[in-house]
């Protein structure tokens, strides 16, 4: 399957948009694996749009929902605060929740003592949680505010 990116007005609708384009190429192959399992998808920044927005395409009951179609997918969104695994995750119809960030300690998310805490959250949800792990990684040179975290 080809694997594109979302515009820079990322939210439910490109989102949706570019899903289908996606699964539309990935059909051409007898052989791709979308079509026996369901594509996984990280959905960066996915806070930017409403939950209740979310929801309508990934909740099974949503007014344009994907699941159960051709078009579903795993959607992971990325989680910054404790809070938005239930605001966001949970309310939006997502399958689970990503860190995305590799310096620990620059989001509660992206902080390595807190994903014990987010782990078995997601699991009493039966959500997913994806960690995102860096090692060696250092970006203060771009990115001075990093070298606080």
């Amino acid at each position: 399957a080809k694997v594109r990116s979302c515009p820079p007005s990322r939210g439910t609708t490109t989102t949706t948009n570019t899903t289908t384009t996606t699964d539309e190429d990935a059909g051409k192959k007898k052989d791709d694996l979308s079509r026996k399992r369901r594509p996984l998808v990280y959905v960066y920044d996915a806070y930017h749009s409403a939950a209740a927005d979310w929801a309508r395409v990934l909740a099974p009951d949503g007014e344009d929902t994907i699941r159960g179609t051709d078009l579903d997918v795993v959607a992971i969104a990325t989680v910054l605060e404790e809070r938005e695994l239930e605001d966001l995750v949970v309310a939006g119809g997502f399958d689970g929740a990503y860190t995305y960030f590799a310096t620990d300690g620059f989001t509660w998310g992206s902080s390595s003592r807190n994903w014990p805490a987010l782990a078995a959250a997601a699991r009493r949800e039966g959500k997913l949680a994806s960690l995102s792990v860096g090692p060696g990684y250092d970006d203060t040179k771009i990115r001075p505010w990093n070298a606080a975290a």
